[in-house]
């Protein structure tokens, strides 16, 4: 079916808006199965079969105009039928509606025709998040960019055991919100009235490693049974409610014992004659190859194949990401090779200390570059491709760029609430880091989400402070270091969380709804509550109250020669 020019002036309009592009060249629209772009003699031709691959064609031009280019013919045919993302509204951040659609926006500008939104497990994740009229005009909107706004509910196995709980009087262990004849009705009706989808996905979370084993040897087998019927009364509900539901497994980075399970899945799938089942796969396991193995299997047993690249969970404040790209490879790489034509990226956000819920644009970069460039893309050319996008000066992605690092296992990320690992060398190089990137964020604090970044790196800075002067200065007994600790520098660190408490609070308020943040607030008092802690034992030892300082001797820390100060590490030490 054409697209209409009232669909295609939206759509530029929205691209345009997004990147700040203003353009007066005459510009012709033409038919093209692809996104298409022609730049000549001062005119400019520009193509596509469907919304979202005219999405796609004007960001391109957009770039190639703000880089001079005055001539060139490019065409671009996406690799696959669907290609998008999965964003999960259920865990401790939901983005209010007016947030979603600038991720709507961004997904359109992307040349992107899938979205997947997740209502994850059960009643209580699914309860007050988003009222009726919410949920139709984000559906009307995403339709409005080529965008295809689909219901997806989360069933989990062995809820009971992962949280450590077991009724002894109940054989089955599925959670009992999806037996509620009473809330799956109302589920579905909803999701029939709110999506103008047909179609409804259905995920299947099996447990975590360390419970798949139990799950496995509950009441004989039986448990295996109850998933299975589960899965079908889903499907036929669905299908009364004239849904068309695709089962979707996820075996997270699978185990063996895992692995049995996603295999009972199909089992299940093929047992009943369901039309549709869908595989998920993390993106380093999917290129595995006993993995790969089964994936090709199950598609030629008739069971419909499909990859996602895995979870990408938003944790902390950084704009652009190598590695983010890089994860999003071999899944990519793999679906090209083996023709799987649906793929799309995991979203999850947990909001630990996210002020930017945009800054992952560059993982889905990467997928809408794999999808219409090409799987031989090159990294660098994504890299520099998001940096347009995202609007981004080239120095205030080195400085998030530098907490990508890895060491031994640990990631290095500039979070207020995650303890410091570094050796006094690191350490020396980390500071310097955080007070090049706290000057340079504090002279543009004319945004709000710069406003952030200097108080985090001004924090990020005074605890390295702190963690290179603090430990040798009581070891050699300075005292003056340790009043100038007590009476200025922790109560200036506390000060400046609670600045930054506030700044992060007004982000959040814009961008996400209340729920969920009582964890942040949390993180935060705890935080203070440390400082607190800290200062305390310094003035209780100064005025010899006390002997030692017992949170800079704890056991095991010398012999490890970890240089880092627990009291000052943040919540993740509170755990």
């Amino acid at each position: 079916m054409p697209v209409t020019l009232n669909a295609i002036v939206n759509i530029q309009k929205t691209v345009w808006d997004l990147l700040d592009f203003k353009d007066q060249t005459p510009i012709k629209f033409v038919q093209r199965q692809g996104a298409y772009v022609k730049i000549e003699n001062g005119a400019a031709w520009i193509g596509g079969s469907c919304i979202s691959e005219y999405g796609r064609a004007f960001a391109l031009y957009a770039q190639y105009v703000s880089e001079g280019i005055k001539k060139c013919e490019i065409f671009q045919k996406p690799s696959f039928r669907e290609c998008g993302v999965m964003i999960e509204t259920s865990l401790n951040t939901a983005l209010r509606p007016a947030a979603i659609k600038i991720y709507i926006n961004h997904m359109a500008m992307l040349g992107m025709n899938f979205f997947l939104f997740s209502f994850a497990w059960g009643r209580a994740w699914t309860v007050g998040k988003y009222i009726e009229e919410e949920l139709i005009d984000l559906a009307h909107y995403a339709a409005s960019l080529g965008i295809e706004m689909v219901p997806c509910i989360s069933v989990q196995p062995a809820d009971n055991i992962q949280l450590g709980w077991k009724n002894e009087k109940e054989s089955g262990y599925i959670s009992s919100d999806w037996n509620d004849e009473i809330f799956l009705q109302q589920l579905l009706c909803l999701i029939r009235r709110c999506f103008r989808s047909e179609r409804i996905y259905i995920k299947v979370v099996p447990p975590e490693k360390n419970a798949a084993e139990e799950y496995l040897e509950l009441d004989d087998g039986k448990q295996i049974e109850a998933m299975q019927a589960l899965l079908w009364k889903l499907y036929q509900k669905s299908i009364y409610h004239g849904l068309s539901p695709v089962l979707w497994a996820d075996p997270m980075v699978p185990s063996e014992k895992q692995m049995f399970l996603y295999d009972d899945f199909i089992r299940a799938a093929r047992e009943y004659k369901l039309d549709a089942a869908m595989i998920c796969a993390n993106g380093s396991c999917a290129v595995q190859k006993d993995f790969s193995k089964k994936i090709l299997a199950y598609s030629k047993q008739n069971v419909f194949v499909s990859l996602a690249s895995g979870e990408k969970i938003c944790r902390s404040f950084l704009p652009d990401c190598k590695q983010m790209i890089q994860e999003a490879i071999p899944a990519l790489d793999f679906s090209v090779r083996k023709g799987i034509n649906t793929v799309f990226a995991v979203i999850r956000m947990t909001g630990e200390c996210t002020a930017d819920f945009m800054y992952f644009l560059p993982y889905l970069m990467a997928y809408s570059e794999y999808c219409y460039a090409g799987i031989g893309t090159a990294e660098e050319k994504i890299y520099e491709m998001s940096r347009f996008f995202l609007k981004r000066e080239k120095k205030e992605i080195e400085y998030f760029s530098f907490f990508q690092k890895r060491k031994g296992t640990e990631l290095i990320w500039c979070d207020p609430f995650v303890r410091l690992f570094h050796n006094e060398e690191e350490l020396k190089k980390t500071k310097e880091m955080f007070q090049q990137a706290y000057q340079y964020f504090s002279s543009r604090t004319e945004a709000e989400r710069n406003e952030y970044a200097a108080l985090l790196f001004k924090v990020a800075k005074e605890k390295c402070e702190l963690c290179q002067n603090l430990f040798p200065a009581y070891y050699i007994g300075d005292r003056n270091y340790l009043w100038l600790v007590a009476e200025d520098l922790i109560p200036r660190l506390q000060s400046d969380y609670e600045e930054l408490h506030h700044v992060h609070k007004q982000l959040w308020r814009k961008n996400c709804m209340t729920y969920g943040w009582e964890i942040l607030d949390g993180k935060y008092g705890a935080m203070h509550a440390r400082l607190a802690s800290v200062g305390e034992s310094v003035l209780a030892y100064l005025n010899e109250e006390i002997s030692q300082i017992e949170e800079l001797t704890e056991k095991g820390r010398l012999e490890q020669n970890q240089n880092f100060l627990p009291a000052l590490s943040g919540f993740y030490y509170m755990n």
